[in-house]
């Protein structure tokens, strides 16, 4: 397919107005064995600036389209786009929230706030934190953070009214297999790493263990310990030269022990 076009463009000036006029015409041959057919499109674009404001219409053939309203659909694009953008960094800084206030913050809810204004502000942070966790914007950053030279990881384990201590078979702490581990594990790091952060996060996942272990051999449960199993980093120099980078020395100590709901309701 071959295209001719011809066009020819103008501009006039008047008091406190402009108006810019092209024409193009444009001729697409259609090849067909030898012979070839034409249709010729003519295109008519007129723009006009009064007092600022843009205006645009366009002509193709016998069709002519008004472009009023284009810019108030750009205004509404930008205002929501405005409005998203905005919303998202306030999620990332949210999420970001210094531990210090935070802990401040849930103080204030507690003690100093009338139930019906802290029920309300409580409201809608867990729905941010549901927004953020939907749109993957739960994260910490910790860019310019020190890092830790030790490698840790918890042991959590329920009590019953019986005295037994059982470790739980949850993830990364109990016999899982190749499939488990490879495709679905990999994620308790990362909220490993959320309870690390958060006495209050680690309260709740004890509760919500407490509901999905509630007997053992007939006794009912007691409470959740969480222990902390931590082993040092090694310089690279120990490192290389013990070809291991850890520390044998394993230390283990309760961090911390949630009584269960129930057993709090008794007493």
């Amino acid at each position: 397919m071959w295209c001719v076009a011809e066009g020819s463009r103008a501009r006039h000036k008047t008091q406190g107005s402009e108006t810019e006029e092209v024409k193009a015409s444009f001729a697409p041959f259609l090849f067909r064995k030898n012979s070839y057919t034409s249709l010729r499109i003519q295109i008519h674009i007129t723009t006009s600036r009064v007092h600022s404001t843009p205006q645009r219409s366009i002509v193709v053939g016998s069709k002519q389209f008004t472009g009023g309203g284009m810019s108030r659909v750009s205004a509404r694009f930008k205002f929501w786009a405005s409005v998203f953008i905005m919303l998202n960094l306030g999620t990332v800084l949210y999420m970001n929230t210094p531990f210090s206030l935070e802990s401040l913050g849930n103080r204030i809810l507690d003690t100093r706030l009338p139930y019906s204004i802290s029920r309300v502000l409580r409201l809608g942070s867990w729905s941010l934190q549901r927004y953020a966790h939907l749109v993957a914007l739960d994260s910490r950053w910790q860019m310019f953070g020190r890092q830790s030279h030790f490698s840790w990881r918890y042991l959590i384990s329920a009590k019953y009214q019986n005295s037994d201590l059982v470790l739980l078979p949850l993830p990364r702490q109990s016999q899982r297999t190749g499939w488990q581990d490879f495709l679905f594990d990999f994620r308790e790091a990362k909220f490993m790493l959320n309870l690390f952060q958060s006495r209050e996060a680690r309260r709740g996942w004890a509760y919500a263990l407490c509901r999905e272990y509630p007997l053992h051999e007939g006794s009912a449960i007691h409470s959740i310990l969480f222990e902390l199993e931590t082993q040092t980093i090694l310089p690279p120099s120990e490192a290389l030269a013990g070809n291991t980078h850890l520390s044998p020395q394993v230390n283990r100590g309760v961090l911390d022990a949630f009584p269960c709901p129930k057993t709090e309701s008794r007493q």
